[in-house]
C-alpha cells in the first residue's frame, strides 16, 4: 500500500515550511482529537448496541484510516466532489477484495443508488473533506461492526470476541479473516463463493448494520452477482493496478454495478433411467435412448386409460418421447460472466497472511474447535443409522445413545459405532439412557473424549495436539485410525472408555481385547465396509457374529451415572435455556419409531406432519423413488404465543420403497435410507408474513453440511442439518448480541 504520505497529493498545503504555524498545527490536534473519539453526532444513527463510545476504536481505526486515504486518493475528487461524501459516507469495507477495493467498490454504488440532496455542508471543500482521517470515523465504526455481524453469522460456534480477534489480525480484509478462521478450523484450502446461501446470509444480515440504504437487499446484489466480462475485466484490471481512476473509469464501475448478469433459467432435470414402482402396483421404465433424449414408459391400471394407450390384461401401457438439454458447464457460465471477486488475489495475499507474525500468534480456540468435530461426529451417527435396515433402526436407537461410541478396534467409525450399538443392545438390554432430549448429545461427546483420550495415550500429546490431529483428519477419520491400529491396546481402549464415561467400560474393554478375535474383526470389515445401507441378510449375520459372543463372564458394573454439564466441555446442556424460545426443542435422535406408541401430543403432531409432507414430496417428483418414514433423529421448534403459531424443523430418515418379486427377496439390494430435513408452520398469520411460507421437505445430500446459523436449532442445542439452498428460517429480531451468546454459552460451558 502506499505512504499516507503520498495517499493525500491534493490535500491543502499552505507552502514548504516544515514548521507549521500555531493555527495550522492547533488545528491538526483537533483533528487528532475527533479522529481518536468519534463525533457525537452521526449522519446516520446506529443500532443501541452500537452507539455507546467503542473501547477497542484505537486499535482498528487507525488501521482503517490508512485504507480510507488510500481510496480517497485512487478516486477523482477534484472532478467528482460528490465522491468525497459517499466515500465517507458509505465506503464499506464490507466485501470480499481487499479493504481498498471494496471501499471504492461501494462508494461508487452508493452514489448511484442515492438521493440527489446527499452532499457535503456548505463551504466544506470536497478534497480537503477526502484528506481528513476525522472525516472517516463514523463509517469506519460501521464498517467494523457489519464485518463482525458477518462473522458471526458465516461461522457456527464463533462468538464475537472470537470475530473481533480473527478481523484485528487480518487488519479488517474480511476475506483473510475468513481464510484464517477456515485454516485454524479446517486446516485446508477454502471456497469462498459470493453467490452461496451461506455467504448471501451473511451479507444480508450485515448489510443492515450500517443502514445506508432504504433496501439492504440492493448491497447484498452488488456483492453476490455476476457481470458481463467484457465489461467487468478493464474495470478489475483498473482497481488492481492501484492507480488512480479517471473520471471515465469511475462511471464504467458506476454503469457495469447498474447491470448485473442475468443467468439464462436453468434446464429441466433430466430423468434418471430405470424401474420405478408405486403404492398402487404402477411402473414407470424410463430409458436412455440417444443424446438428451428419453422414452418413459407407463403402465398403469385401466381406470388410468389415457390416449395412443394398449390395453393387455386390465392394464393401460403409455410411451413418451421427451428431450432434456445438458446443464451448460459451469466454465460456460463463467466465459460470459463472473463475480467482483473472480481473479483477485485472495489466495496468495492468503498464503502471504498465514506465514505473518500477526496470524502465527493466533491461536484457535479449542471449544470451537471440539464443537466443529461434534458437528462431524454428528454426521458420522445420522450414517450409521442410516445403515441399518428400517425395521431395525428403532431397536438400537438406545443403545448407540447409550454406548454406540465411534471408537473401537474397525478401522472408521460408523462400524465402531454399529459394533458397539449393536453389542452394548445384546448385552445390556433396555439402555438407562440420560433422556431423548439429550442423549445424542451425550454420546456424541462421549465418543470425541474417547478419540481425544485414544489419541493422547497412543502419541503422548496435550489435548490441545490431539483436538488439532482430529481437526486436520475430520473429512477421513478412518485413515487416521487405521495408523493407530497397530498400537491399540487394552490400556488405550479402557483410557477411552473412561474419558467417554461409557456405562459399562470393563465389560467394552474385555469385548474389543479378548471376544472380538481378528478373524471375526475382517468378517465384520468385510459386511460393514462401502456400504451405504445393510441388508437384513447382512444385519442378521452381523448380529449373530457380536451377540452370539459369550460375554457373561465379564463383571458387570453398575451403570455410569449422567454426567455433571460442570465436568467436561462437551457434556450434555438441556434444551432451550435462551429467554424468549417457548416449546422446548426436542434434541438430534427422538426415539419416534412408527410402530412405537405415540409418547405426547407433539411427537405426534409432527409425525403426522412430516408424513404428510413426504407424502407431498413423493406427488412432486413421480418419477424418482418414493419413500417411507423411518426414525425422526432431530426436532427444534419456535413458538410465538401470542400468534399462537410456531415453527418447527425436523431431520428424519426415510427409506425408498421397493416393490420386487418374492423370488428377488434374497438378492435384491437393501432399501435406500436417506436423510431429510422439514421446515413448517402449525398455522399461517396474515401479520406474521415468515409463517405463510409453504412448508420444506427435502433430502440432504451432505450429513456435515450446514451452510448457514439457524437460531430455532441452536437455541435448542439441535444439530439439526439443513439444506445448502438456505430455506430455513432466520428472523431479522435476531441481533448479532443473540447469536453470539448461543456460542459464548457452549464455550463458557467448555471453560
Amino acid at each position: 500500500m502506499t505512504e499516507t504520505s503520498e495517499a493525500s497529493p491534493a490535500a491543502p498545503v499552505k507552502d514548504n515550511d516544515p514548521s507549521p504555524e500555531p493555527e495550522t498545527q492547533k488545528m491538526q490536534e483537533e483533528e487528532e482529537v475527533n479522529w481518536r473519539q468519534p463525533p457525537p453526532r452521526s449522519t446516520f444513527d446506529l443500532p443501541p448496541y452500537y452507539q455507546d463510545p467503542d473501547p477497542e476504536a484505537p486499535q482498528y481505526l487507525d488501521d482503517m484510516a490508512e485504507f480510507y486515504l488510500e481510496a480517497a486518493r485512487r478516486l477523482p475528487i477534484a472532478q467528482m466532489p460528490r465522491l468525497a461524501c459517499y466515500l465517507s459516507l458509505g465506503g464499506l469495507l464490507l466485501g470480499l477484495n481487499d479493504p481498498v477495493t471494496n471501499i471504492i467498490v461501494n462508494a461508487i454504488y452508493l452514489m448511484g443508488s442515492s438521493r440527489a440532496s446527499d452532499a457535503l455542508p456548505a463551504g466544506v471543500d470536497p478534497v480537503r473533506h477526502a484528506a481528513d482521517r476525522a472525516s472517516y470515523v463514523d463509517i469506519a465504526r460501521k464498517s467494523r461492526a457489519a464485518l463482525v455481524v458477518f462473522m458471526t453469522f458465516y461461522f457456527r460456534h464463533l462468538t464475537q470476541a472470537q470475530a473481533k480477534r480473527y478481523l484485528r489480525a487480518a487488519r479488517h480484509d474480511l476475506a483473510l479473516a475468513i481464510g484464517l478462521v477456515e485454516h485454524h478450523r479446517y486446516a485446508g484450502s477454502f471456497e469462498l463463493s459470493p453467490g452461496c446461501s451461506r455467504t448471501r446470509t451473511a451479507l444480508r444480515y450485515a448489510a443492515k448494520v450500517p443502514m445506508l440504504l432504504d433496501d439492504p437487499h440492493d448491497l447484498v446484489q452488488l456483492l453476490a452477482s455476476r457481470f458481463p466480462c467484457h465489461l467487468l475485466d478493464p474495470v478489475l484490471d483498473d482497481l488492481r493496478r492501484g492507480g488512480q481512476l479517471s473520471v471515465g473509469r469511475v462511471n464504467d464501475i458506476l454503469n457495469l454495478l447498474r447491470h448485473p448478469w442475468s443467468p439464462p433459467p436453468p434446464p429441466l432435470p433430466a430423468p434418471t433411467p430405470g424401474t420405478f414402482h408405486d403404492a398402487d402396483g404402477n411402473v414407470t421404465i424410463i430409458a436412455n435412448i440417444g443424446q438428451d433424449l428419453f422414452s418413459t414408459t407407463t403402465i398403469t391400471r385401466h381406470r388410468a386409460a389415457t390416449l395412443n394407450t394398449n390395453k393387455n390384461g386390465g392394464f393401460v401401457t403409455t410411451t413418451t418421447i421427451s428431450r432434456h438439454p445438458s446443464r451448460p458447464d459451469d466454465n460456460d457460465e463463467l466465459a460470459v460472466a463472473a463475480y467482483l471477486t473472480t481473479g483477485s488475489d485472495t489466495e496468495s495475499r492468503l498464503r502471504s497472511f498465514l506465514s505473518s507474525t500477526a496470524a502465527l500468534q493466533l491461536q484457535p480456540d479449542t471449544n470451537s474447535l471440539k464443537m466443529c468435530l461434534l458437528d462431524t461426529i454428528h454426521g458420522l451417527y445420522i450414517k450409521a443409522l442410516a445403515m441399518l435396515p428400517s425395521d431395525h433402526q428403532p431397536h438400537l436407537l438406545g443403545a448407540m445413545l447409550a454406548a454406540g461410541h465411534c471408537y473401537g478396534v474397525m478401522e472408521d467409525p460408523v462400524s465402531n459405532i454399529i459394533v458397539n450399538s449393536i453389542w452394548y443392545n445384546a448385552r445390556f438390554p433396555d439402555p438407562q439412557t440420560a433422556n431423548e432430549e439429550d442423549g445424542a448429545t451425550r454420546a456424541e461427546s462421549s465418543s470425541l473424549h474417547g478419540l481425544i483420550a485414544i489419541l493422547r495415550a497412543d502419541r503422548g500429546v496435550t489435548e490441545q495436539e490431539a483436538v488439532a490431529c482430529l481437526r486436520d483428519n475430520r473429512r477421513n477419520l478412518s485413515k487416521l485410525m487405521m495408523t493407530m491400529m497397530s498400537s491399540l491396546n487394552h490400556q488405550s481402549l479402557a483410557a477411552a472408555a473412561e474419558a467417554a464415561k461409557h456405562p459399562q467400560p470393563a465389560a467394552l474393554v474385555a469385548f474389543l481385547t479378548t471376544l472380538l478375535t481378528s478373524e471375526k474383526r475382517d468378517r465384520l470389515r468385510s459386511l460393514l465396509t462401502n456400504k451405504s445401507a445393510l441388508s437384513n441378510a447382512d444385519f442378521k449375520e452381523l448380529n449373530t457374529m457380536i451377540a452370539g459372543n459369550d460375554v457373561a463372564a465379564v463383571p458387570v458394573q453398575i451403570m455410569a451415572a449422567i454426567p455433571d454439564p460442570g465436568q467436561s466441555a462437551l457434556n450434555t446442556m438441556p434444551g432451550a435455556t435462551v429467554p424468549g424460545f417457548g416449546i422446548p426443542g426436542a434434541s438430534i435422535f427422538n426415539t419416534m419409531p412408527a410402530t412405537a406408541p405415540v409418547q405426547t401430543t407433539v411427537k405426534s403432531y409432527v409425525r403426522t406432519k412430516v408424513e404428510e409432507l413426504l407424502l407431498d414430496y413423493g406427488r412432486n417428483y413421480p418419477l424418482g423413488p418414493q419413500y417411507k418414514l423411518g426414525v425422526i433423529c432431530g426436532m427444534a421448534s419456535k413458538s410465538w404465543y401470542c400468534l399462537g403459531t410456531t415453527c418447527y424443523h425436523v431431520n428424519f430418515l426415510a427409506s425408498t420403497l421397493v416393490v420386487v418379486p418374492n423370488d428377488d427377496a434374497t438378492t435384491s439390494p437393501p432399501p435406500e435410507c436417506k436423510l431429510f430435513f422439514a421446515e413448517f408452520w402449525t398455522r399461517a398469520d396474515d401479520g406474521f408474513e415468515p409463517s405463510k411460507k409453504p412448508p420444506v421437505c427435502c433430502p440432504i445430500q451432505d450429513y456435515h453440511a450446514f451452510p448457514g446459523r439457524c437460531f430455532i436449532c441452536e437455541c435448542a442445542l439441535v444439530r439439526n442439518v439443513h439444506p445448502p439452498c438456505g430455506n430455513y428460517f432466520l428472523r431479522q429480531e435476531y441481533s448479532t448480541d443473540s447469536l453470539c451468546a448461543i456460542a459464548e454459552r457452549h464455550a463458557e460451558i467448555g471453560e
